[in-house]
């Protein structure tokens, strides 16, 4: 109790601030476990206040925008746990038309950080390394955009997971619902598309079905300027398999971000 009492004491000394010329107090405080007694200027001490302040205000905002964008990759992207950890540097460029693939992926990684628009489409056989060099691109962005200052929000889906998800929330079942992913993959920043095409090989038995497919695509990225997109798919693939609105969605702004895995190039899984 006597110690509280002697904290409760200041004491006004004559000595001045010689930054803000006022009077200093002595001021005790409790420094582990003994009292000490400390020379403050009040006015610097406000200003110390001041600056806590700030500095928490300020994480604070950065946290909430990062939040939204930076985290939103880890926290709303999906894709099968075998693409944990690829990236641009782990990529195998045993021959040529790999390394090819990585020099177009870095070049697009140099290009959307510069603020190029328009979709990018990586086509090819499977196993080849297309979502592998999706996913890496998708984090490289995600990185550098945070580095840069100039964080965006960035999801990386694969489609038939996306609805997968969507389809387990019917009758009131999850959360997941086909509003809330066109809500959410339309204004994402960057979005990226892991395996288009695979997800019109999920139910065949219903032409419906498939059609209801192509509108939940076509809602995403109609109003959408930039997609990335990965497919086992040839443009004459998509053409036929996908209404001709879809596909110029697809298409949208993709001329000069094309690369095509040859057809006859062998899997890389094995």
């Amino acid at each position: 109790m006597e110690v509280l009492k002697d904290i409760e004491r200041k004491k006004l000394l004559d000595k001045i601030c010689e930054v803000h010329s006022c009077q200093l107090w002595e001021s005790p405080v409790v420094i582990a476990g003994k009292l000490k007694y400390l020379q403050v200027c009040p006015e610097c001490e406000k200003e110390e206040i001041k600056r806590i302040e700030n500095k928490l205000n300020n994480d604070s905002a950065i946290n909430s925008k990062l939040a939204k964008t930076f985290e939103v990759f880890n926290r709303f992207s999906l894709f099968p746990t075998e693409l944990i950890g690829k990236n641009l540097e782990n990529f195998r460029t045993d021959n040529q038309i790999a390394e090819q693939g990585l020099n177009f992926s870095k070049r697009m990684l140099r290009d959307y950080v510069k603020g190029e628009t328009g979709n990018v489409i990586i086509t090819g056989p499977p196993g080849v390394g297309k979502s592998h060099l999706s996913i890496a691109l998708a984090s490289s962005l995600n990185n550098k955009f945070k580095d840069l200052g100039t964080p965006k929000s960035i999801i990386f889906v694969s489609v038939t997971r996306l609805f997968t998800e969507i389809e387990n929330s019917f009758g009131g079942k999850g959360d997941f619902t086909e509003s809330h992913a066109v809500e959410m993959l339309s204004n994402v920043d960057y979005l990226f598309l892991d395996d288009l095409g695979k997800e019109s090989s999920m139910s065949d038995t219903l032409k419906q079905a498939n059609e209801w497919r192509q509108r939940v695509l076509f809602k995403i990225l109609d109003n959408r300027q930039t997609t990335f997109i990965n497919t086992n798919l040839s443009s004459s693939d998509i053409k036929k398999i996908y209404n001709s609105a879809l596909a110029d969605r697809i298409f949208k702004g993709a001329s000069k971000h094309i690369f095509k895995f040859p057809d006859g190039m062998e899997s890389r899984r094995y």
